[in-house]
């Protein structure tokens, strides 16, 4: 079992599930955008600080089209990782890219500068079909379809103001024992 992205392989025979729609976007701190406005289009980038990438994190094609798109601007943070890129653009280093679902946590105090519609893709859980009645995948499989709308929410960045968290929500303990699974 694992979560993958559109881009991944797909393993012969998997079951494949599609959770949502993902989508890249640009986004800043509010610090940041306290001290300058926020770039409301590509050619904006050139006169901003950005948050690099490095490793194969700089594989990823929206990095590879914001170093074609802004040779010029100034490079404050390097960063290998998305929780370094987060960190970072989340600290008000610049302006960085992010998946679209970091404007759903309101927590992060994020500007979502503009999409990049470009670089769409989905998220999908996928399950060899040679392991799909273990009780283990079962369980996990049915906990994940069970909330998939709030999944759905979370991963497209719908923010929910009613909830912590933006749009993580949990819900009510279907069944209070435990069910022990055996191998």
């Amino acid at each position: 079992m694992r979560f993958a992205a559109a881009t991944s392989r797909l393993t012969p025979g998997a079951m494949v599930r599609k959770l949502a729609n993902g989508r890249w976007s640009l986004f800043c701190s509010r610090a940041y955008a306290a001290k300058r406005s926020p770039p409301k289009c590509a050619e904006d980038l050139n006169e901003h600080r950005i948050v690099g990438a490095d490793g194969l994190l700089s594989k990823h094609l929206p990095y590879i089209w914001l170093t074609d798109v802004a040779p010029r601007a100034k490079v404050l943070s390097v960063c290998s990782t998305m929780i370094n890129a987060i960190s970072a653009v989340r600290s008000g280093h610049g302006v960085g890219l992010l998946p679209g679902w970091a404007s759903g946590i309101v927590e992060w105090n994020l500007i979502e500068c503009f999409t990049l519609p470009q670089f769409q893709f989905g998220y999908y859980l996928l399950t060899r079909a040679d392991k799909k009645d273990l009780p283990r995948v079962r369980v996990f499989t049915d906990f994940v379809s069970a909330r998939a709308p709030i999944i759905k929410s979370m991963l497209e960045g719908v923010v929910r103001k009613d909830t912590p968290y933006g749009s993580f929500v949990r819900l009510p303990r279907e069944n209070t024992t435990r069910r022990r699974l055996r191998k």
